[in-house]
């Protein structure tokens, strides 16, 4: 399984996370999150290659869209302004499929059909992901 430690290009992912709740006694419809079909609460945290979450937003709503969050959370334009590595040129987050693809925040080949590349790429981060999501996991618990 790959690891953000060897993907050298990605120094951070971006992640929403779903968190179960009880079901509320008022305003239930807000909460409810209709793709997991439960009622939750969302965050959404970058993550260090190094496992450490560098930025947390939320809690949020359930119903919230992923790509909403990002752009409440304000996460993009910091990302404009100060992700720029010392040679000038822009530094990008691997983000959830669900976001939108920006200079910087990358995200999965879409593409019907795709190069071998493209595919090992697609691969490699989706076990990066996965680690991501585990990571977010221990810390609900």
């Amino acid at each position: 399984m790959s690891s953000l430690k060897e993907t050298p290009d990605v120094a951070l992912l971006s992640h929403s996370q779903v968190c179960p709740i009880s079901e509320p006694k008022e305003n239930q419809s807000t909460i409810y999150n209709g793709h997991k079909r439960v009622h939750a609460i969302k965050f959404q945290s970058v993550t260090t290659s190094n496992g450490l979450i560098a930025n947390l937003y939320g809690p949020v709503e359930g119903k919230r869209h992923d790509a909403a969050i990002l752009r409440d959370s304000g996460l993009l334009a910091n990302l404009e302004n100060y992700a720029i590595s010392p040679a000038g040129q822009p530094m990008c987050l691997y983000g959830d499929p669900a976001y939108p693809l920006r200079i910087h925040l990358q995200a999965l080949f879409r593409d019907v059909r795709l190069a071998p590349e493209m595919e090992s790429f697609n691969q490699s981060m989706s076990h990066v992901r996965v680690s991501v999501e585990w990571i977010f996991g221990d810390v609900v618990k």
